[in-house]
């Protein structure tokens, strides 16, 4: 059985549609071109999109829910970014943010200001020596995985 030979880092991993309560059949990786997973601390959900199918991530009804979801997650202090290969694109509840291709060890940031006009949303990257102690926390900070 070939599942039992898989190295360790794959026996260990699981899919978001496979662990996802809420995740509905047109989710599946081989449907949708897509794998989706939070990172280690739990505050990024990163969707994974198959450089094959660049735009599927802005069909409907991925689209839509990825909107949803981070409306939610920017409450609960986490973020959701798009990958195509090295390419980061933060999904914001009124716009998507592309953040370029990330090396390892930079840092992507969401942030939300409360304003008299609503609420304004913010993304950026940031380059690991860049990183300042003082700043970790007043956004939510991820650190793209070596």
């Amino acid at each position: 059985m070939i599942h039992a030979s898989r190295p360790a880092v794959c026996r260990d991993f699981f899919c978001g549609w496979l662990v996802g309560p809420n995740l509905a059949s047109e989710w599946r990786p081989l449907v949708c071109k897509m794998v989706l997973f939070f990172d280690k601390s739990g505050t990024r959900l990163a969707v994974h999109v198959d450089p094959q199918h660049p735009g599927a991530w802005r069909r409907e009804p991925y689209y839509g829910e990825l909107k949803r979801w981070s409306r939610e997650a920017i409450a609960a202090q986490q973020q959701i970014v798009v990958f195509i290969r090295r390419r980061a694109i933060a999904v914001l509840p009124d716009r998507d943010v592309d953040l370029g291709d990330l090396d390892p060890g930079d840092h992507i940031r969401v942030g939300l200001q409360h304003t008299p006009r609503g609420p304004l949303y913010s993304a950026v990257k940031i380059a690991e020596g860049d990183v300042a102690p003082e700043h970790v926390g007043k956004w939510v900070t991820s650190k793209i995985a070596k």
